[in-house]
């Protein structure tokens, strides 16, 4: 999904794409992956992303409200 015009949708779906990577990783019991950069482990760098885009007060914020999902209610 790199195409300009699929960028929100790109968007609206990240955190539903972190969790099913995450479960499908951990479930194969993969711990790294071979990038173009070279060998990364997943986990790192999965927690590294979230952590740069959690906001100051801890929360996150799907702000593409066409597939956003109430992370409050689905504790």
């Amino acid at each position: 999904m790199r195409d300009e015009d699929r960028e929100v949708l790109q968007n609206a779906t990240y955190f539903h794409y972190c969790w099913a990577a995450a479960h499908g990783f951990a479930g194969l019991g993969i711990h790294e992956v071979k990038t173009k950069h070279g060998k990364v482990v997943w986990a790192k760098a999965l927690a590294d992303e979230l952590l740069r885009r959690q906001r100051p007060d801890g929360s996150w914020v799907n702000s593409y409200t066409d597939a956003a999902v109430d992370m409050i209610n689905s504790r």
